[in-house]
């Protein structure tokens, strides 16, 4: 069910769940940091949670360095593992290893560090099936169109599930 907040934020929660996350992207302003915000494609916790949190301090808090990481990751999959399977599923590259050493670190090292001299893209995107990162200069990448695309899957209790999917496709 829905609810309206006091304070007019909107909430989702379901019955049965001891607590409702609050939406953090109307929460996003003012910020003065730089921002890495990093997520899996193969999050099912949430995978439109770091897409929007990244939308949302772009919008919210120009001028701020706003980095984006998309990895073939479970949720909160770039830590505590090599990243290079996600169960049956092989990508042929050390992924969350990569990310910890050519994304992170280079992030912390800058911002944390102020090392100048470290040039940072805007968004570091992990294209399965290439299985090869891609660094990205604008999000979504220059170039690309937004298309609306059908999807079904089954759920944990093997119910379909219809959902639109956003799809980048190179114009």
């Amino acid at each position: 069910f829905f609810f309206q907040a006091e304070d007019g934020i909107r909430d989702h929660c379901v019955t049965g769940v001891q607590t409702c996350a609050l939406p953090i992207s109307p929460h996003l302003k003012n910020v003065k940091a730089a921002v890495l915000t990093v997520g899996g494609w193969f999050d099912a916790e949430d995978l439109s949670g770091a897409l929007k949190t990244y939308r949302a301090v772009e919008k919210l808090n120009p001028g701020i360095y706003n980095g984006l990481v998309m990895g073939p990751w479970s949720h909160g999959g770039w830590h505590g593992n090599d990243g290079d399977a996600l169960g049956p599923v092989r990508f042929h590259a050390k992924t969350a290893e990569f990310f910890r050493n050519e994304i992170e670190l280079p992030f912390f090292r800058k911002y944390l560090l102020g090392k100048t001299n470290l040039a940072l893209p805007e968004a570091w995107v992990f294209e399965t099936g290439l299985n090869e990162w891609r660094r990205e200069e604008a999000w979504p990448p220059k170039g690309a169109a937004e298309r609306d695309r059908k999807s079904t899957r089954l759920n944990s209790s093997h119910t379909v599930i219809s959902y639109a999917v956003f799809c980048l496709k190179k114009k």
